[in-house]
């Protein structure tokens, strides 16, 4: 799992495995040992398993998928053969760039 900072450092993104992106401040004041995420969004439909800022445009590109083995079939379990997939189950690998800005971006 990756994770990155923004340039300035305060501000620290990460995926995880059910495809969620949490961001973190690092300067807000916590009295746990715990810092709460201050933003989460639904990214992926899969592990987020690289993530990374670009360093002068609010862009955010963020990697998904996982290795993904085929069920073993059960001898006594004939019946459900029918529905099972000769693949397995398939995740989603992909590639997504998120636009980080405002809706309007000034020159």
């Amino acid at each position: 799992m990756y994770f990155d900072m923004e340039i300035s450092g305060r501000y620290l993104l990460s995926g995880d495995t059910q495809g969620l992106v949490s961001v973190w401040d690092t300067m807000s004041p916590s009295e746990d040992t715990s810092i709460l995420p201050l933003l989460q969004f639904q990214a992926q439909n899969d592990c987020v398993n690289g993530i990374s800022l670009h360093p002068s445009y609010p862009l955010l590109a963020t990697a998904s998928g996982q290795r993904k083995f085929p069920e073993l079939n059960d001898s006594g379990d004939e019946s459900r053969e029918e529905e099972r997939s000769p693949h397995g189950s398939m995740g989603e690998n992909s590639l997504q760039l998120w636009w980080c800005g405002s809706e309007t971006q000034s020159n």
